[in-house]
């Protein structure tokens, strides 16, 4: 059987896309994996930064293709895709909106070679199949949030909602310990953060008195070095408890040893949420922040606007220090949130 999946992931000028997408059909090729199945990948993205994440016995072929492909319709044309049983497409960002017309060719191209096409898409503004100009046939769609069903029809070969999120590994059994007081702090705003919340919310606990914590700093593959500068310079005249961890294979680890995770409002939240690790979500604009608003109505986790954070994160961070009841109430709503089935799920539904 031929598995093979096509998404982007890195950063070249004004293309910020970050790794979230790569990582999740990683995942995916992990449990064809497990049966025996190695899948083909064809990555449009920075192939010296995306490389060291992908293990070679992880897949059985790797191709990149820089981000200006899209641009050369007759060499996206001169793709010859071998036959194949599933082909995932992970088509959520605004990378292939930018390219609807090049892009739609690839994906009716793959169709015809294919006994089943996945498409993964996202919401809002990032859906391509929403926004697309052109007629998309697919087989299924993937869209793996809270609220999809708000933005998809409710069709059978339509997988919708957190059921179907893309996990590591099922979390079914996992039981967060929460302690009278947090002393732990794990940051992480995925593999670029172009905006640097990172160094705000730093900037923002440094700010804050009398505080005991160990903060853990996770910094991704496709950070700014001027950016990774001013984490740095803070941290060493200000947070002497803080350690950066750079690029690493997974946060899972991270975040299990955090009390209270700080994210960005992105993909990395249902990982905080499968855990169930009470947290602080900051959407990074206000279309993350109108995403983010079906699951920040569940209670698992706190919002602040990325402009708010150096006046509110602190009262919010205080308090959640302090009070047992507010993180042992997030966490038990977290953790009914996700089951860590996700890609059994999927697997299921394409008869496999």
């Amino acid at each position: 059987m031929k598995v093979q999946f096509i998404c982007a992931a890195g950063k070249h000028n004004n293309n910020d896309i970050g790794i979230g997408h790569l990582k999740r059909c990683l995942k995916l090729a992990a449990k064809f994996k497990q049966k025996r199945y190695k899948s083909d990948f064809l990555i449009f993205g920075d192939d010296k930064r995306i490389s060291p994440l992908i293990s070679d016995g992880e897949i059985n072929s790797l191709e990149f293709l820089d981000f200006d492909s899209f641009s050369d319709v007759q060499r996206l044309e001169s793709l010859r895709f071998e036959k194949s049983d599933y082909t995932f497409v992970d088509i959520s960002n605004s990378l292939f909106l930018r390219h609807d017309f090049s892009f739609s060719k690839l994906l009716n191209s793959l169709k015809k070679k294919t006994k089943s096409l996945i498409l993964i898409d996202g919401l809002g503004e990032e859906s391509y199949l929403n926004n697309s100009k052109n007629d998309i046939q697919y087989d299924f769609l993937l869209a793996p949030y809270f609220g999809a069903e708000n933005y998809f029809k409710k069709e059978e070969n339509h997988l919708l909602g957190p059921d179907f999120f893309i996990s590591e590994e099922n979390l079914i059994d996992v039981k967060k310990t929460i302690k009278d007081v947090a002393s732990n702090i794990c940051i992480t705003c995925g593999g670029s953060d172009p905006q640097n919340i990172t160094y705000k919310i730093l900037r923002a606990i440094s700010e804050m008195d009398s505080l005991k914590i160990n903060i853990k700093v996770i910094i991704g593959p496709n950070f700014y070095e001027e950016h990774i500068e001013k984490i740095t310079r803070l941290i060493r005249d200000k947070l002497d408890k803080a350690e950066i961890i750079s690029s690493p294979e997974s946060i899972k680890n991270y975040i299990d040893w955090s009390d209270i995770t700080i994210a960005t409002s992105g993909l990395t939240k249902y990982e905080i949420l499968s855990m169930g690790t009470p947290s602080i979500i900051i959407p990074f604009d206000k279309k993350q922040f109108l995403l983010n608003k079906e699951s920040s109505e569940t209670g698992a986790f706190i919002t602040i606007k990325s402009d708010k954070i150096s006046s509110n994160l602190g009262k919010e961070l205080y308090s959640m220090i302090e009070d047992r009841e507010i993180r042992k109430n997030m966490s038990k709503k977290a953790s009914t949130l996700l089951d860590g089935k996700g890609v059994n799920r999927i697997i299921n539904h394409l008869g496999f």
